[in-house]
């Protein structure tokens, strides 16, 4: 069954490790991505049919598909941030692209990183930033999320070099890694899996099967939804219409190009459009009002 990136309202919660006794069941919708940064202390994910464990002053981001309980240690201090994808392609520069392709790869590669000092300084700090006006200041909230969120995504990429890895398939990751850069280079002009397995000097299936076990989505999925998160952008950012997005895109069948957004999104363009801001949601959890 389709995965649709926009059948809900855009997605974004904090909150602090020691509180998640506290999270009501289900209160997270599924496709959301998790990032949980261990302060102090050790947790332990469960999900996704292995556990990952973290200690003190690691990160660990994964895709949301992946259900599961964590298990906290008592004197535990960090955070868990979930939101949807989407939170990461509200920003005007499309020079960000590049950081949100290899943001994906680590969510993808389901992997515990130590990341430096610097970072978790500069993290911990953003994190205290988002909770205070996730808690306590609405109205315009979700704008100064998101730019809070870039923030720590930027922040968490430029620290890459120190990144150790605790796991994983390295083959599988630098593919993972490969085609989303790929993807973020060449969505605008190629929707073809071959196309992109060629360019990545592999066959389709090898890429699809790799893409689907890192990611649980194919790699058609991957570029459908990659396209409507471009045309929702433009459709936000310039207003544009149906008819500019999808020739902006390749797309000469206006027709065609509606319905391809809607198997995808799960929505019409229009809808997306007239209730983007509208219809916005920061979903609060553990009783916070």
């Amino acid at each position: 069954m389709t995965a649709f990136i926009f059948e809900k309202q855009t997605f974004f919660s904090i909150q602090p490790l020691n509180e998640l006794y506290y999270a009501e069941p289900g209160a997270t919708p599924p496709g959301v991505i998790e990032i949980y940064l261990v302060l102090k202390g050790k947790i332990m994910v469960h999900g996704g049919g292995s556990d990952v464990s973290l200690d003190a002053n690691h990160l660990y981001s994964r895709l949301r598909h992946k259900q599961g309980e964590v298990s906290l240690h008592p004197d535990v201090k960090g955070y868990v941030i979930r939101f949807s994808k989407s939170m990461l392609y509200s920003g005007e520069q499309e020079s960000y692209c590049s950081h949100f392709s290899a943001f994906q790869a680590l969510v993808f590669r389901g992997e515990a990183i130590q990341p430096g000092a610097s970072f978790l300084r500069e993290g911990e700090k953003l994190c205290d930033m988002m909770y205070a006006e996730y808690c306590y200041h609405p109205g315009f909230s979700l704008h100064i999320l998101g730019g809070f969120l870039n923030i720590f995504v930027l922040h968490l990429m430029r620290a890459t070099d120190c990144f150790v890895p605790v796991s994983g398939n390295v083959s599988q990751h630098m593919l993972v890694r490969k085609f989303n850069a790929l993807l973020e280079e060449k969505f605008m002009t190629k929707r073809k899996v071959s196309e992109y397995a060629a360019l990545l000097s592999v066959t389709a299936n090898y890429l699809n099967g790799t893409i689907k076990q890192a990611t649980g989505q194919s790699v058609g999925l991957h570029i459908r939804q990659r396209i409507v998160l471009e045309a929702v952008r433009q459709a936000k950012l310039k207003g544009a219409s149906l008819k500019e997005v999808a020739y902006s895109l390749g797309f000469h069948d206006n027709a065609h190009f509606s319905r391809y957004f809607k198997k995808t999104a799960g929505r019409n363009f229009s809808d997306i459009k007239r209730h983007h801001f509208n219809n916005t949601l920061v979903s609060f959890s553990g009783g916070i009002g």
